[in-house]
C-alpha cells in the first residue's frame, strides 16, 4: 500500500499540481506485509496495477473504457475520471485542511489536486452523482455487467473479525458488518477522497441500494447507517426493535439472564424453607 509510505505523503503535498506517472507511485512500494495467499490486506495499489494493466492492453486509457465499457452503454452521464477528463464546475463543494494538519478548514473544490489524483490512478478519481452511483450498483448486483462466474467470484469473501466486528472482503467488495445494515447482508465498498466520503451499499436479498456521499471527511459511516436503517424500516423488512448479533452477544445475554433468574429461584427457594422451619 504506497499510501503506507510517509515518504509519499510529503512528497505529493510538496507540488500539488504535479501530474505522476504509475512507475513513480510504485518506487514508494515497501516490502510485502506477507507471502502470496497467507493474508488479507486493502491496499490501493493493486487498483494502480490494475490501471496499468488496462492501458497496456487497451493501448488505450481508463477513463476511455470504462465510458465505452460501462458509462454509455449504462446511461451513466455523469460519470467522469479526474487528470484524464475534464470536472464539471457543478461539483459539490468540499470543506477540509488539504492535508495541511494544521486545523485550518477550507472549502477546497477548486484547490489543485491533480498531485493527488494521480498518485490514486485507478483506485479514486472517478467524479459521479449519488444517483448514477445507485444506478451503477443496481446494474452490478442484478447482472448487468458481469457473467455469473466472475460474479461469484467476486462475491467470495475472505472473514475478517468475529461477533459484531465481523465482516468479510472480496474482490473490490465488502460484506458490511451487520450491526452497520441493521442485520441484513449487505454487500459494496466504502470509500473516500479529498475532504469526502461515500457508501454503495446493496442489499441482494431485497434488491435496495443505498448511496451517500458526504462532502467532508469522516462523516459519512453515521449518515449511512441511519440512512439504511430508515429505509429497511419504512420498506417493513425490520421492526421497531433494534438489531444485535446474537451470537455472540445475543447469546452471552441469554445466558446471563438464565443465571440471574437461578439465583432469583434459588433465593425463593430457600427463603419458602426458612419460613417453613420458623412455622413449625
Amino acid at each position: 500500500m504506497f499510501w503506507s509510505n510517509q515518504k509519499i505523503w510529503d512528497d505529493f503535498i510538496k507540488d500539488r499540481s504535479k501530474i505522476w506517472t504509475p512507475d513513480e507511485v510504485l518506487t514508494y512500494i515497501k516490502k510485502p506485509y506477507f507471502e502470496p495467499g497467507d493474508g488479507w490486506r486493502y491496499s490501493n495499489t493493486n487498483y494502480l496495477l490494475l490501471a496499468m494493466i488496462i492501458t497496456k492492453a487497451t493501448k488505450s486509457t481508463l477513463s476511455s473504457e470504462l465510458r465505452k465499457h460501462f458509462w454509455q452503454p449504462l446511461h451513466i452521464n455523469s460519470a467522469c475520471l479526474s487528470i484524464e477528463e475534464e470536472i464539471p464546475d457543478n461539483q459539490a463543494h468540499i470543506f477540509g485542511d488539504n492535508f495541511n494538519d494544521d486545523g485550518s478548514y477550507l472549502d477546497m473544490t477548486f484547490l489543485p489536486r491533480a498531485s493527488h489524483e494521480s498518485i490514486t490512478y485507478g483506485s479514486a478519481g472517478i467524479f459521479i452523482t449519488a444517483e448514477d452511483l445507485a444506478l451503477w450498483s443496481q446494474s452490478l448486483f442484478k447482472g448487468k455487467i458481469l457473467k455469473q462466474q466472475s460474479m461469484d467470484e467476486m462475491l467470495e469473501f475472505v472473514d475478517i473479525g468475529f461477533g459484531r466486528q465481523k465482516k468479510g472482503y472480496g474482490l473490490g467488495l465488502e460484506l458490511f458488518k451487520k450491526r452497520f445494515s441493521s442485520g441484513e447482508k449487505a454487500i459494496g465498498h466504502s470509500g473516500a477522497n479529498i475532504a469526502t466520503g461515500a457508501y454503495m451499499v446493496h442489499f441482494p436479498e431485497h434488491h435496495i441500494s443505498v448511496v451517500v456521499m458526504v462532502n467532508n471527511f469522516g462523516r459519512s459511516t453515521a449518515i449511512t447507517k441511519d440512512l439504511i436503517h430508515t429505509v429497511l424500516r419504512d420498506k417493513g423488512i425490520i421492526g421497531i426493535i433494534p438489531y444485535f448479533d446474537f451470537i455472540p452477544f445475543g447469546l452471552l445475554m441469554v445466558i446471563v439472564a438464565t443465571i440471574l433468574l437461578v439465583v432469583i429461584l434459588v433465593r425463593i427457594i430457600r427463603r419458602m424453607k426458612r419460613k417453613k422451619r420458623e412455622t413449625a
